[in-house]
């Protein structure tokens, strides 16, 4: 099982979600986007379940203008 945090699922989400900062070092963390894809990829293949908290999904719909419930 996975669990994804607000940044994972933008990057999932969003192919223009700006890229994470390593917090050791303030370097972009390099092809963020692939990487997620890739470790998503690797869930399927497992048959994994991937878990999003709440508070993740609130901050995603926050930022989905018309794409959320009205």
């Amino acid at each position: 099982m996975a669990v994804f945090d607000t940044t994972a699922l933008l990057h999932f989400l969003e192919t223009n979600a700006p890229v994470p900062r390593d917090p050791g070092t303030s370097v972009p963390v390099a092809d963020a986007k692939q990487r997620i894809d890739y470790l998503i990829e690797a869930l399927e293949k497992k048959r994994e379940a991937i878990l999003t908290p709440t508070l993740a999904l609130n901050e995603v719909l926050v930022h989905a203008g018309d794409g959320r419930p009205q």
